[in-house]
């Protein structure tokens, strides 16, 4: 047998060699390993002339394409060419072409409006010109088991980090003060207000239309924005003019207004209406500023250029050993400091931050949405396209002919294939600005704009999402078409859509991505669905809530509403469930948990509605539950360990509590939020800040105009602040319905892109089988027998494609739902019933569209033309 050098590295010397030096180069090699041969083994001598193929691999030795002149023109000129011929092709092949950039579109217009939200989200602050050298400090609190990340910190810190490192430019400190009434004349209203360092607006960067920036170093200025300057004084210029501000009963002051700041930026995370100076806020005696145990909302470090947070590790350290000595019940277990571009998205983890959230969970559902239903398009053009070849077999035959390359037709292709998705990102980029973005933002309370967070970002999307879309879309048809034989094609020969083998792997592909997509939306929806009807842990119905502010309002409003026959009861209290309650460490023996605490009058937990499990209420009859009495809920006691919670004690307060009643679990916030163990004791009148009265049945409207109408003679200065207890989860409610349209919406673009898909396919195995379907019905085949034979090419595909991407929808979005909600939401039918059946309805629907052409098909016609 004769021996040779192995065959891909002579052929791959062959293909980069220059052909000036391939002959005594190869022939070297040769001779090298022959000789090889003759000294050693036959692997040995493979070896080495494979390492002299890579050796002799260099610059010198490369085969180069000549230039010649015009080279640059002719190419230019090719591209012109394919442009116009992309157009001509897009517009002969009218059905095709619409088809593709419909699905594409639609797709398209998704994915960038998935894209705006979520480059908005990360985005966030980023108008902040300091906001690099900008950190947010955070508390690390540990309660049980559990370390909770809290946004307020203690109010002495600042001002210290300030004065005893150089590293600190300023501290900015924000002091929120919730349901302060303030008033322009007639205008009186609820409002929150933002106490901050005088310093505020040199370190962050919100504009200010009018007025002085610096107007805070006098603390009886006030900045307001331009949406509270039109709410107040309206078309009157509101500088120098005065608002007057109700604290308390005996705290009123009128502070004047020196400054427009800009409305604040949809950019920004943080929002304000008012902001005031912080010394105003001590001058208040709120609390004392003067104490460790005082907190404040949130403290903001400016770092001088140059330093890193690290450098005050050791301060943090003698921090946190004051502040845990002055209050060993609010036992700090480490500060740490947060960039302030990380804010937002970290603030979900954050307790009372300043910042709104986004779980995350949602960030990554909508990427992979956007990602799902772009793949879905890219799936359905690559099925129509293949379909619609049939139409240019003489062409492509032509070409190859008169000499055109297999890589002059996949150029060719390609280039028509990405002026389809240009026209298709064009339209796209329109279904977003006019659609898409607009409807979002009805449906949401936050507002995103068609816009991007910078022009690099403009363009690495677009390029990124053209060059994308254009060669996982094209790329297998431009192979596909480059692959035919010349010959055969003249000739008649060529059999076409032969072997679909891979245009059903596509097919089935693409039903699985819209198998996820859809049961992904309905198991969302359905989760959404148990929350509408989800038990609160109390009834919620016929109850009344008023927000007060002092002990007179209190006895004026339970004179009236004690003596009203449609109130069944009704109770003050300092914390309520739903709208405030404060978050404490109780330490029990050698434990210690975090409780929401509420301090409440007698009859609260009945007005409530609030449910018994074991034990009693709190009695005004029985003097104790004065003052050491306590009820707890099931979850505190789980906590606890405690198999019978009854009579037993903690130290709250420096008072020893005896549990005297549990109540069941209740969800305080909303469904995003977890139960939390809490725990009700009597408070005194004075702490009053909410009215519920609890009424008949039918008569909860009755009782709150009676309300309204006994404000305006008890306290006719101040905003009447009322709601219904039903009312406390309608942000969570609208929320959940708004993310349910959009969910609909996404299901219907992965069903219509489906179904574009299978028509693509239906219509090219139709073209396939026409002589087949014209033999059959010549023999008396009926259209019902012809249908059964075409759904059974594909209803196998639809099951399958079911059994594979249902379990990866529900496991996707099941993911998400668990990042979302802290508890386990049972699994319901009706998503993966309702799906199948859609699904096999809508393709019946798709393939019988078909028929309509086999019925008005002459066999005659069709058969001699074969």
């Amino acid at each position: 047998m004769k021996t040779h050098p192995p065959h891909w590295a002579d052929r791959f010397l062959e293909w980069y060699c220059n052909p000036k030096l391939l002959e005594n180069i190869q022939g070297d090699a040769h001779e090298l390993y022959f000789k090889q041969i003759r000294q050693g083994s036959k692997r040995k001598a493979d070896l080495h002339f494979i390492w002299n193929v890579l050796r002799f691999l260099r610059w010198s030795n490369i085969k180069r394409t000549k230039k010649y002149a015009g080279s640059s023109s002719t190419s230019a000129a090719m591209f012109k060419s394919y442009f116009i011929s992309g157009i001509r092709s897009m517009i002969r092949n009218i059905v095709p072409s619409s088809i593709n950039i419909a699905g594409l579109s639609v797709a398209l217009g998704c994915a960038i409006t998935i894209f705006i939200l979520l480059d908005s989200f990360y985005n966030l602050d980023t108008m902040h010109k300091k906001g690099d050298r900008i950190f947010l400090v955070m508390d690390k609190v540990k309660g049980g088991d559990e370390t909770e990340n809290w946004s307020s910190t203690p109010y002495l810190l600042g001002p210290a980090l300030e004065a005893e490192h150089n590293a600190v430019e300023s501290a900015i400190r924000i002091q929120r003060l919730r349901g302060v009434s303030v008033r322009n004349g007639d205008k009186v209203f609820s409002e929150n207000l933002w106490f901050v360092d005088k310093e505020f607006l040199n370190t962050f960067s919100f504009g200010v239309q009018s007025g002085d920036r610096q107007a805070l170093r006098d603390k009886n200025n006030i900045i307001i924005t331009a949406e509270m300057a039109q709410k107040y004084f309206g078309d009157e210029e509101p500088l120098g003019k005065q608002i007057s501000i109700k604290f308390s009963e005996t705290a009123k002051e009128v502070f004047t207004v020196a400054a427009v700041a800009d409305r604040v930026s949809d950019n920004s995370s943080m929002y304000f209406k008012f902001l005031l100076s912080i010394e105003k806020w001590e001058d208040l005696k709120i609390k004392d500023p003067g104490k460790w145990t005082t907190f404040t909302s949130s403290t903001f470090v400016l770092m001088k250029e140059g330093h890193q947070p690290y450098e005050l590790a050791a301060l943090f350290d003698k921090y946190k050993k004051i502040q845990n000595e002055a209050n060993d019940r609010w036992r700090i277990q480490d500060f740490e400091m947060i960039p302030l571009f990380e804010v937002a998205e970290r603030s979900y983890t954050i307790v009372d931050s300043l910042s709104w959230s986004n779980v995350p969970g949602a960030n990554i559902g909508q990427a992979v949405i956007a990602i799902l239903l772009v793949l879905l398009a890219c799936f359905n053009y690559m099925n129509v396209a293949v379909a619609s070849v049939s139409t240019r077999l003489k062409e492509i035959g032509i070409r190859k002919v008169i000499g055109g390359g297999k890589k002059e037709i996949i150029q060719q292709f390609l280039i028509e294939n990405l002026v389809m998705c240009s026209v298709a990102v064009l339209i796209g980029c329109a279904i977003s600005g006019l659609l898409l973005v607009p409807g979002f933002n009805a449906l949401f309370p936050i507002k995103i704009h068609f816009s991007f967070s910078s022009n690099a970002t403009f363009f690495l999307f677009f390029g990124a999402i053209l060059l994308f879309v254009a060669l996982v879309s094209g790329a297998y048809p431009a192979l596909y078409v480059a692959s035919f034989n010349p010959v055969n094609i003249l000739r008649g020969k060529d059999k076409f859509g032969s072997k679909s083998l891979f245009s059903k792997v596509l097919l089935c592909m693409q039903f699985i991505l819209s198998f996820t997509t859809i049961i992904g939306c309905f198991v969302f929806v359905a989760s959404s669905d148990y929350f509408e009807d989800k038990d609160w842990g109390y009834d919620q119905s016929q109850t009344v809530v008023v927000q007060i502010q002092n002990k007179e309002q209190y006895l004026g409003l339970k004179d009236a509403l004690s003596h009203h026959k449609n109130v069944i009861s009704m109770a003050g209290a300092e914390g309520h469930v739903g709208y405030s309650g404060l978050i404490v460490p109780i330490k029990v023996q050698e434990q210690s948990i975090n409780v929401m605490e509420y301090g409440v009058g007698f009859d609260y937990l009945e007005s409530m509605n609030l449910r018994l499990k074991k034990g009693r209420f709190l009695d005004k009859a029985i003097q104790s539950d004065k003052v050491e009495s306590v009820v707890i809920n099931e979850l505190f006691a789980k906590k606890m360990g405690w198999i019978d919670p009854i009579n037993q004690t903690f130290l709250y307060d420096s008072v020893k509590r005896y549990v005297v009643g549990v109540v069941e679990d209740f969800h305080s916030n909303d469904f995003f939020s977890r139960v939390e163990p809490s725990v009700f004791y009597i408070t005194p009148e004075e702490k009053f800040r909410y009215v519920v009265a609890k009424a008949e049945v039918g008569k909860a409207s009755m009782v709150m105009d009676f309300t309204k109408e006994t404000w305006k003679k008890i306290a006719p200065d101040d905003p009447f602040k009322s709601y219904f207890q039903s009312e406390t989860f309608d942000q969570f409610y609208q929320s959940n319905r708004s993310n349910n349209k959009v969910l609909y919406v996404i299901s219907g673009a992965a069903l219509f892109l489906s179904c574009m898909g299978l028509y693509g396919l239906v219509s090219y195995n139709l073209t396939r089988r026409l002589k087949e379907f014209s033999v059959r019905k010549v023999f008396g085949a009926n259209l019902f027998q012809i249908f059964r034979l075409m759904n059974g090419d594909y209803i196998w595909i639809v099951l399958l494609a079911f059994v594979l991407g249902a379990p990866a929808g529900f496991y996707l979005i099941n993911t998400v739902i668990r990042s979302a909600y802290p508890e386990t939401i049972p699994t319901r039918a009706w998503p993966f019933v309702t799906t199948i059946l859609l699904m096999l309805v809508t393709v019946a629907i798709t393939i019988s569209t078909q028929i309509r052409r086999i019925a008005k098909e002459n066999p005659t016609v069709t058969l001699r033309s074969e």
